[in-house]
């Protein structure tokens, strides 16, 4: 119960952040160590990377919004 709590705590932060169009805020839930991949196969090291990414998605599409599903 604890663990699934964590986790929603932390999908409700992402959500929270990437709706508001806050990179930072969407990088924060990330280590500062991560890796994240893409469908298309691009590779984000490091919070500063996906920090970047999240900036340059929400400069095209500045009005996000996302689901989650458990």
């Amino acid at each position: 119960a604890d663990d699934r709590a964590a986790v929603q705590t932390t999908v409700d932060a992402l959500k929270t952040a990437f709706e508001a169009g806050d990179a930072k805020g969407c990088a924060a839930v990330w280590t500062a160590e991560c890796e994240y991949i893409t469908d298309g196969g691009v590779t984000f090291r490091g919070r500063a990377e996906v920090e970047k990414s999240y900036a340059d998605l929400f400069a095209k599409h500045p009005k996000p919004r996302v689901t989650a599903e458990r």
